[in-house]
């Protein structure tokens, strides 16, 4: 049977979710909210755009299917894993804070886990955790950024007395046709490498239209569901390790409250115009997904999964979810149907 893990990975390649409702979503006249003017056909993609973004996404696969394996040869460079402890003190009463075993608790961390490179934390920690190996014991002085409003903080000199836990660096495993039976429907490398393109194509398309849109105003009830549930979920994260949300998005982010409420609304925006592009499209182009193509397209799914029927599927997703995925996946196909791709000639003319 083929992996059903597959069915969820589906939608993590949108660039956006949708709302889980009874009722319709956005009860309201979507131009009222949003505009996309009528030039949006014209729009093209290049072969060479949709090529490197499949190629990235692929990337994405394998990484998230990678093995962790530590690194004992060789010191650490960008891209590999490290778990460090550390104690952080002011550097103007270092040696005396030593002395007394003073520290800054809400910094100071004994399972810290940094992806060198991705740049979470200060470019000048980050940059000190290159070349380490396991068990390496050093120290690192910075100041603390501006945004590192905990404790009164920010624009702090400190010293961070550091030890390297461990290095663990990520193993690829093989494009074959056994790899991608496990992370997707398809049998062979050539039928993933296409299927993929389509989904390149799409999202591609889908980013463009929404540099297109005009956002006349955002609906505030939505905006507000998905504000707090990102800071409901940060916040159960802060409960779980006993502190407070502020210590915990300082420390993670290296950010204050009001930069993360922004952040937060952000997010919220972000998913809540995806979400009026989607529905602008059912409406406007009458889109709307019948019952017939529901079950055609559920069936595709059963199918696929070695399932037994359309019910058995809604009960392990939810109805509501399968449905959301085949009404987005007819307006994905809807869009990349009407979009040219031009190949490397046509770009040179």
């Amino acid at each position: 049977m083929k992996r059903i893990a597959w069915f969820l990975i589906l939608v993590l390649f949108l660039n956006f979710s949708l709302v889980s409702c009874a009722k319709e979503p956005y009860p309201y006249e979507i131009e009222d909210y949003i505009t996309l003017p009528s030039s949006w056909i014209d729009m093209t993609l290049t072969e060479k755009e949709i090529i490197n973004r499949r190629d990235s996404d692929i990337m994405k696969v394998r990484s998230n299917a990678a093995i962790q394996e530590k690194v004992l040869s060789r010191n650490s460079v960008v891209g590999d894993i490290i778990n460090i402890s550390f104690v952080c003190y002011k550097s103007e009463t270092y040696e005396a804070d030593k002395a007394e075993g003073k520290f800054i608790q809400n910094i100071s961390d004994s399972d810290c886990t940094i992806r060198l490179g991705d740049n979470k934390y200060p470019v000048q920690l980050e940059n000190a955790l290159i070349g380490r190996k396991e068990g390496d014991e050093f120290t690192v002085r910075i100041t603390l950024p501006d945004s590192f409003t905990v404790d009164n903080l920010s624009g702090t000199a400190v010293v961070y007395e550091i030890k390297v836990n461990s290095v663990t660096e990520l193993k690829l495993p093989l494009l074959n046709d056994a790899f991608v039976k496990t992370v997707s429907y398809c049998d062979t490398v050539e039928e993933y490498e296409e299927m993929m393109y389509q989904r390149a194509k799409e999202n591609l398309i889908w980013e463009k239209l929404l540099q297109t849109v005009t956002v006349i105003t955002y609906p505030v009830d939505e905006v507000n569901a998905y504000t707090i549930k990102f800071l409901t979920y940060y916040g159960d994260m802060a409960e779980k390790l006993n502190v407070t949300t502020e210590e915990y998005v300082a420390k993670k982010f290296f950010m204050s409250m009001p930069e993360f409420h922004s952040q937060a609304d952000s997010y919220a925006k972000n998913l809540v115009k995806n979400e009026l592009l989607l529905y602008y499209f059912v409406r406007i182009y009458d889109l709307q997904i019948s019952d017939n193509e529901y079950q055609v397209r559920a069936d595709k799914y059963v199918k696929q999964y070695g399932l037994n029927s359309v019910s058995e599927l809604e009960g392990k997703f939810g109805s509501s979810y399968v449905r959301q995925t085949t009404q987005t996946e007819k307006i994905l196909e809807y869009v990349a149907s009407v979009i040219t791709v031009l190949n490397d000639e046509e770009q040179i003319q």
